[in-house]
Parts: C-alpha cells; sequence; structure tokens
C-alpha cells in the first residue's frame, strides 16, 4: 500500500493542561493527535478465503468453515505456517491407517518430503513389533517367559477366544530443514 495518504486530526487540548518543558509539551500533542487511513485497509487476511496476491505481504489468520485454523505468512509461492510438532521432536503417535494414508495426515502431501511438500509423518521403524510403555512400575510383578504356569489343567476352564490383532504404527514428524511448515494452497 505506497503513498497511502494518513490523515491526521488533531485533538482538544485541556485549558489546565501543563508542561515542563519542550519535550513534554511535544508528548501532549501527539497525544491528543489521531490517524485515519481513508477506505477500506487491514494489517492482517482474514477467513476461509486464499488472499488476493495484493494482500500476500500481510499475515492470514485462516479459518476452516469459520473456525479458526493458524496463522499463516506467504513465501516463495505458499502460504505457510509452522508445525504444532517440530522436527526432530521425541513425539511419537499411534497411527491405525495405512501407510498411503499417512502421507496426507496433518496436512502433508504424497510424494518426497521437501521444505514445502510432501508427507509431515513417517513410520518409525524403531518401534516395528514393539508397543510403548508408559514411565512407571507396573502394579503385579511380570511373569517372566522361563517361568511355568502351576495351575493344574483341571482347574482351568475350556474357553474359546476370538482375538482380533489390529496393526497400529508409530509414527515420526518427518519435515526437513528443521523448519516443520504446513502447505496450505500455493498461488503460482
Amino acid at each position: 500500500m505506497p503513498n497511502t495518504t494518513v490523515n491526521l486530526v488533531k485533538g482538544t487540548i485541556p485549558s489546565s493542561a501543563c508542561f515542563s518543558s519542550v519535550q513534554a509539551l511535544y508528548d501532549l500533542v501527539i497525544d491528543s493527535t489521531t490517524a485515519h487511513v481513508k477506505g477500506e485497509y487491514s494489517l492482517f487476511n482474514f477467513g476461509d478465503t486464499v488472499p488476493a496476491v495484493s494482500d500476500q505481504d500481510k499475515p492470514w489468520i485462516r479459518t476452516i468453515g469459520n473456525a479458526p485454523d493458524k496463522v499463516y505468512v506467504y513465501e516463495s509461492g505458499y502460504w505457510l505456517s509452522l508445525h504444532p510438532v517440530p522436527y526432530g521432536s521425541q513425539e511419537r503417535r499411534i497411527w491405525t491407517g495405512t501407510t498411503a494414508d499417512l502421507a496426507t495426515y496433518d496436512g502433508g502431501s504424497a510424494g518426497d518430503p521437501s521444505v514445502f511438500s510432501g508427507p509431515f509423518w513417517e513410520v518409525d521403524t524403531n518401534f516395528a513389533a514393539v508397543f510403548p510403555v508408559g514411565v512407571g512400575e507396573f502394579s503385579s510383578p511380570i511373569i517372566s517367559t522361563t517361568e511355568k504356569p502351576t495351575t493344574p489343567a483341571s482347574r482351568v476352564p475350556q474357553q474359546t477366544i476370538l482375538l482380533t490383532l489390529q496393526v497400529t504404527q508409530t509414527i515420526v514428524n518427518t519435515k526437513v530443514r528443521g523448519i516443520p511448515l504446513v502447505q496450505a494452497e500455493a498461488l503460482v
């Protein structure tokens, strides 16, 4: 918005005003003055719609269905926002979907990761065939694999147990260059 006219409106200085220096007089005059810019002007973008090219110099407070999303800035042809989980974080999440669906989870996209596109999360293979256990002690002793149960077979009831195995994956944020970013809309 170059060469925008700013209209200054003088205020009213009370007759009882007193000042002890030129600086105090200056402060009194400035504090009593207001400024206005004609027309509609905002210091930020707000809403569901991708801002116009002329508004790419202002941050975008993005909403989705009028619900707050994130604050984005325009950089290198993309509206970007810091990802809430920093790159290299120790945070892990349990994922029950497919690996293909994982690529688009949390705003990511299919393909190789780059600064502006690609998946945000990947399967953490350190957790393959392992399940996480929280910090603390177990409430009862764990039977080791070398111990044998001592219940006589005659006291074990006949039963049929149907087990369903749900395979989950633990995922980790993989965005590159240490600055995880969310790709919103590319304006090319």
